[in-house]
């Protein structure tokens, strides 16, 4: 919140930081970076070793 005050007198537009903002950004960062973890580790489940050390 600190931050969003300094960056509002800075920059002179209102800025503001509610909980529903805080909660949403959290949700989609996590949800992305848990899709972004998963599915290439669900990806990588598949293979065989031998050939994902083929193109190594």
């Amino acid at each position: 919140w600190g931050l969003s005050s300094a960056a509002s007198s800075a920059a002179s537009i209102p800025m503001l930081v509610t909980w529903q903002n805080l909660l949403l950004s959290v949700s989609f960062a996590l949800l992305v970076g848990v899709f972004f973890g998963i599915y290439p580790a669900y990806r990588a489940s598949l293979l065989h070793p031998v050939e994902a050390l083929r193109y190594e």
